[in-house]
């Protein structure tokens, strides 16, 4: 098939090297899923505030033991106003319907 570049035509290249390009992008996808998995599915179990004062010195044990049955990590410093791990998630979510749809842009029904 032809290959593109710039949106003009380029060399010969075969359908399976442009859908090895395809697996690549999502390959590295996944793996940037599987990176954020400890810091985005964690367990805040420290109470309003964070600072465990209704749990007292078990606390943090407490989180610790609701993240473990939960199959969570535990937030080191557990706070409602940290949301950066979701920002993170919505990027990569980006970051995935980007790529599809420029596939779909290129290549529609």
């Amino acid at each position: 098939m032809a290959g593109r570049t710039h949106w003009q035509q380029a060399v010969p290249i075969t359908f399976g090297f442009k859908v090895s390009t395809w697996t690549d992008v999502m390959i590295r996808h996944l793996e940037r899923f599987e990176q954020i998995k400890p810091r985005l599915f964690t367990s805040m179990t420290g109470g309003a505030t964070g600072t465990f004062a209704s749990l007292g010195d078990i606390g943090p044990a407490v989180q610790e033991g609701v993240a473990h049955c939960l199959d969570l990590s535990p937030m080191n410093v557990p706070t409602r106003n940290i949301v950066d791990h979701f920002a993170e998630y919505v990027g990569l979510l980006g970051m995935i319907a980007a790529t599809l749809f420029q596939l779909q842009k290129k290549y529609p029904d």
